[in-house]
């Protein structure tokens, strides 16, 4: 019949667009959805959404084990075409957003020698509540490398520090920290970290981080939970929501 001509004659046609754009498919570069996940090989499974919905799941245990809350406010400034310094501030609460816990504000200079190596260093004051109302003051003093390594859209930072504290209430003490942080070459970004703290003593603790990072011109927006294990002398298990904001002042 006349109708079953007409159909067959619809899907040869259909068919023959179908392979013309699997043709010009395969002959383009394919460019990733905006908010997927990427690695050097390909695309995590892990989407975006997937992602969020997992950092509420941690947001829900973490505020459950009645959390502190970190939240920190970063001034980068361009110095020099390898230097740069930052004013640092940190505020900590607990329970979250309630009671003040502890302050700290300092400078933090950084040396890039290439692209791979950069030296760091820095000072805080700092201020904690020991009891309600009575407070202790302490000054830290930090330095050392960071090496950063590139693979695809994915970065990877290793920093290690020695800091030296000094504080009103005990004998000044030494401490190192290796930290690792890997992060992606995308306005929004996953972030992960884990870092190891050692003392004279051995381990003193270990802080393991999860969150996004959003990238908008000179603006840097952080977030995640912090999972920070301490020996029990210096007070357990730790579950925190950490923010970061920070602005870079560029040189014209």
């Amino acid at each position: 019949p006349e109708a079953a001509r007409r159909g067959d004659r619809a899907r040869l046609v259909l068919g023959r667009r179908h392979a013309g754009h699997n043709k010009k498919c395969d002959g383009e570069k394919r460019v990733p959805h905006e908010y997927s996940m990427l690695s050097g090989r390909g695309e995590f499974p892990l989407t975006m959404p997937r992602y969020l919905g997992l950092l509420l799941v941690a947001a829900g245990m973490a505020v459950a084990q009645n959390i502190q809350t970190w939240h920190q406010a970063d001034f980068r400034i361009d110095l020099a075409p390898r230097w740069d310094l930052v004013a640092h501030t940190q505020l900590r609460t607990q329970p979250a957003f309630e009671n003040w816990r502890q302050g700290r504000v300092g400078p933090i200079l950084r040396y890039r020698a290439n692209e791979r190596w950069a030296l760091l260093g820095g000072y805080y004051f700092r201020q904690d509540e020991v009891d309600r109302g009575a407070d202790e003051n302490s000054h830290r003093y930090f330095g050392g490398p960071e090496i950063t390594f590139r693979r695809g859209s994915m970065s990877w930072v290793s920093r290690t520090l020695v800091e030296g504290f000094v504080t009103e209430q005990a004998d000044p003490f030494w401490r190192f920290r290796q930290r690792v942080r890997f992060t992606w070459d995308r306005r929004l970004t996953p972030v992960f970290s884990s870092e190891v703290y050692l003392t004279r003593q051995g381990f003193f603790a270990s802080r393991n981080i999860a969150g996004l990072r959003w990238r908008h011109r000179d603006w840097t927006f952080e977030t995640g939970y912090v999972l920070d294990e301490r020996r029990a002398s210096a007070g357990g298990r730790r579950h925190v929501w950490q923010t970061v904001i920070e602005y870079r002042w560029r040189r014209r």
